[in-house]
């Protein structure tokens, strides 16, 4: 058998489609380029000071590269939700508040509480009731923080959908 030449796209380098073969089996961005997990932790640990200050321009900047280097992790997308949600970016907000949620494998209705608050933000009551009940059905008895929630989803569709006598 003759060796097979792959020939490259225009301006596309071995080392791209290695990253990208790499990216495409797991790795994250952070790796590639040779962050490390403290340096990712002290970059989160900057963007929760930056958002505890209510500078949220600039920690939204932070959680925006932390998203790029490490998609897998909630945390980064929960930061990054929040800081859009302060900054009244509601349907980014949603979005973030989305890739948490996929992120932890739907494991937590915390995400989806406050994408249906955003919503709401936005008029769009048959969608935050949508969300609501999602989170309802991702509440975990023995977990007192999911039975937290639990409370706050059923006050807020008790508002959105109140009963009929």
């Amino acid at each position: 058998m003759a060796d097979k030449k792959v020939t490259l796209p225009d301006g596309v380098s071995a080392e791209a489609l290695g990253a990208l073969a790499a990216i495409e089996s797991g790795a994250s961005i952070a790796s590639l380029a040779n962050v490390s997990k403290d340096e990712l932790e002290n970059l989160y640990a900057l963007g929760f000071n930056l958002y505890n200050a209510a500078n949220f321009v600039d920690a939204e900047v932070v959680f925006q590269a932390l998203c790029i280097y490490n998609s897998l992790d909630p945390r980064f997308w929960m930061g990054l939700a929040g800081c859009r949600q302060a900054l009244k970016n509601y349907q980014g907000a949603i979005d973030a508040y989305s890739m948490a949620g996929a992120m932890q494998v739907f494991a937590s209705p915390e995400p989806f509480v406050y994408a249906a608050r955003c919503f709401l933000k936005l008029g769009k009551k048959e969608e935050a009731i949508g969300s609501l009940k999602g989170a309802l059905t991702l509440v975990k008895k023995d977990d007192p923080t999911h039975e937290q929630f639990k409370k706050t989803i059923e006050a807020l569709l008790d508002l959105l959908e109140p009963k009929k006598a």
